[in-house]
């Protein structure tokens, strides 16, 4: 498993049901642990861990089941200078919405918890009938010494409409 070209999928899961989320969890850090075992470009994020980016993903593809109608599916990205976890669903008509006024324990916080994570948040309509809401952690620079190039290449999502901050 290696990072190729850029927004290389390194996986991809969908999900029908709140059931499939703990299989989501332990497959993506599955993933992301073999990606770091191999020596893929990459291989952990600066500022954030494995555990953040699973977080984050639990956190995006919870939100799909409960505001989008259907299945969604989640992706884990890469293309050595960025990870990307992305999910899509059915509701390209209901963008993601911040709840900076709920209670605790009212739920609501996911976006937000993704905000304060992940090194950029963002979402676009993939399709008439697709929306892809996403998150980016950056990669730390690789260590020449270990065989990499240390060079940074960025691959955004294609129309990106970031998140509020």
């Amino acid at each position: 498993m290696t990072s190729g070209s850029p927004n290389t999928v390194m996986a991809r899961w969908a999900i029908d049901s709140p059931e499939d989320l703990a299989r989501i969890r332990t497959d993506l850090d599955r993933a992301l642990q073999r990606m770091e075992a191999v020596d893929c470009d990459c291989f952990a994020p600066s500022g954030a861990s494995p555990d953040h980016v699973v977080l984050i993903a639990n956190e995006l593809a919870s939100n799909a089941l409960e505001h989008a109608d259907g299945p969604a599916r989640v992706e884990l990205r890469c293309d050595g200078a960025t990870v990307v976890v992305s999910v899509t669903d059915q509701r390209p008509d209901l963008p993601p919405v911040l709840s900076p006024h709920r209670d605790l324990g009212e739920g609501g916080f996911g976006l937000q918890l993704a905000l304060r994570v992940a090194d950029e948040v963002g979402w676009y309509r993939d399709s008439a009938w697709e929306k892809r809401v996403w998150a980016r952690f950056t990669l730390a620079a690789r260590d020449r010494s270990r065989g990499g190039s240390g060079s940074a290449r960025h691959a955004a999502p294609e129309t990106r409409t970031p998140v509020g901050r």
